[in-house]
């Protein structure tokens, strides 16, 4: 089947199962700049793929743009509003999430530069393509307060195999979209090797290791949103089985 690319235009939007049954239950999320392959329009809905994960699902067309470009710069503030103007006073096109994907067209003007498609950033929320954080963990603490939202992926609202992936993604490494993927790579441990930034997994369920005592993820089983816990408490709600190591 052909695809042909498209970009994402608006700040984020959910990706959808069939959006003609009532009640369409919401898969995962594009962010600002992702590309998405587009295999069928139905409608005014896009069936396709994000590149970045091979997540399939419907889209809105509206939100996207039949072009691409290339990527110079990510978000890497948790998030950041998007301007008409270079200025803070001028109208607000949409709010950036951490990993939003930047094309900066032309140098900074007064704190902020010109992106694609249209409009201004703070140049001190993007980071440069080839720079990275050094640890999943802190890009996670960053998000700490992020509401729980199933299929989520942004700074909107995040579930747990999100924030694994958007954590390991601004360090550079690439994780499947779900759990029950990520679980089957990376190198296995035993309990007794934990480092900061290990992930652990239960069945459907996923956290970062800050040390052998404290987990951090998003859940939506006590906190409803991205938390720091002891993992005595989340032990009792999880039944943790794998650890495993996708940093070197």
């Amino acid at each position: 089947m052909s695809e042909e690319l498209y970009t994402l235009i608006i700040d984020r939007v959910q990706t959808l199962g069939d959006p003609r049954s009532v009640g369409s239950k919401r898969d995962s999320e594009l962010l600002f700049g992702e590309q998405f392959a587009v295999e069928r329009i139905e409608g005014r809905m896009a069936y396709g793929r994000n590149t970045y994960d091979d997540y399939q699902g419907y889209v809105p067309i509206d939100a996207l743009r039949h072009e691409t470009v290339q990527a110079t710069h990510r978000i890497s503030a948790p998030a950041t509003f998007w301007f008409d103007k270079p200025t803070m006073k001028s109208a607000i096109l949409g709010r950036l999430s951490m990993g939003s994907i930047i094309c900066v067209r032309g140098p900074a003007e007064a704190g902020y530069v010109p992106i694609w498609p249209s409009g201004y950033i703070l140049d001190n929320a993007i980071h440069a393509n080839d720079i990275n954080f050094t640890n999943p963990v802190d890009v996670a603490m960053m998000l700490v307060g992020t509401p729980y939202q199933w299929g989520g992926r942004s700074s909107y609202g995040i579930d747990c195999s999100g924030l694994t992936q958007l954590a390991y993604r601004m360090c550079g490494k690439y994780l499947p979209r779900d759990s029950d993927n990520q679980v089957e790579g990376g190198q296995q441990l035993d309990m007794g090797l934990i480092e900061r930034g290990d992930l652990l997994f239960a069945a459907g369920h996923v956290v970062l290791m800050i040390d052998h005592d404290t987990v951090l993820h998003s859940n939506a089983t006590r906190h409803g949103s991205v938390a720091v816990e002891p993992i005595r408490e989340a032990s009792q709600r999880y039944d943790f089985h794998t650890l495993k190591k996708w940093m070197p």
